[in-house]
């Protein structure tokens, strides 16, 4: 029987990953930076934050489809991009050591054990600098992300098990998977952010996986900069300014939450397991 990783395992495995990401945008010049709880860790705890079980990176768009059509993997990781799966962003993965398994209604059971541990790859995106309007593009892409969802939930059976109203979600579940395959899905989040492209934009947020507040807006100029930051006893890449990139997510961002709120991300559905 395969062993479980433990969190101490899982980190281990995805700052190897991190590791090959990172040498290989710096040979071939793209631009990136940590972010969200990695980017925190970093400049908090000089890496992981203790409970976390993830690796998140940014990219100026650019940049990001740059790696896209570069990054060709190896023996021991592979990519999965957006053009190729269900999720809205990108993620390189271990393929030689570990893989998961997705507990529904988190994923269909036909896409569980085909990767094992990953980072994550956010691409930013040129964005309007008026509020109002970019919300209004945010609740659209929330509304797309939505259906991602029904997704990859997968294509629910209709019986009657807990009365009628459990049949009614599950035929307004089937109904919103047959209406929404992936591929418009997808085409319709990519259509909405093609007005503002990252070099036309003033302004640039991260976009595209559904999680976007209206103060992670930022100046497109936090991608001129860089500086290098410790996580690991490794040196990797952060936007120069990145304590304006914390407080924007996390307000007092060097506070400690509350023990109830220092929660494993994946720690409910997705499992890995050593190979």
């Amino acid at each position: 029987m395969n062993r479980k990783l433990t969190l101490t395992e899982i980190q281990k495995v995805s700052l190897e990953i991190l590791c090959k990401v990172d040498s290989f945008c710096r040979e071939h010049g793209i631009r990136y930076s940590l972010t969200y709880g990695t980017l925190l860790g970093a400049v908090r705890h000089k890496g992981f934050i203790p409970w976390d079980d993830d690796i998140d990176i940014m990219m100026p768009r650019p940049d990001y489809e740059r790696f896209l059509s570069t990054f060709k993997g190896d023996n021991e990781v592979r990519l999965i991009s957006e053009y190729q799966s269900y999720i809205t962003f990108s993620r390189v993965c271990d393929i030689k050591s570990t893989f998961c398994e997705t507990l529904l209604p988190y994923a269909p059971q036909k896409l569980t054990s085909k990767t094992g541990v990953w980072i994550d790859i956010f691409p930013v995106d040129g964005v309007e600098s008026d509020i109002k309007t970019f919300k209004e593009k945010v609740d659209f892409i929330n509304h797309y992300c939505s259906l991602q969802l029904q997704r990859r939930w997968g294509c629910p059976s209709l019986t009657l098990r807990k009365g009628y109203m459990y049949l009614l979600k599950l035929l307004y579940r089937k109904i919103k998977y047959i209406a929404s395959p992936v591929y418009k899905i997808n085409n319709a989040i990519r259509n909405c952010r093609k007005p503002y492209t990252f070099e036309n934009a003033d302004y640039v947020s991260q976009i595209v996986c559904g999680k976007i507040y209206d103060r992670e807006i930022f100046k497109k100029e936090i991608f001129d900069d860089y500086v290098e930051v410790t996580f690991e006893g490794h040196n990797f890449k952060a936007v120069s300014c990145w304590d304006e990139v914390l407080r924007a997510t996390y307000g007092d961002y060097m506070e400690m939450p509350s023990k109830e709120n220092r929660i494993q991300h994946s720690v409910n559905h997705t499992f890995f397991y050593w190979k």
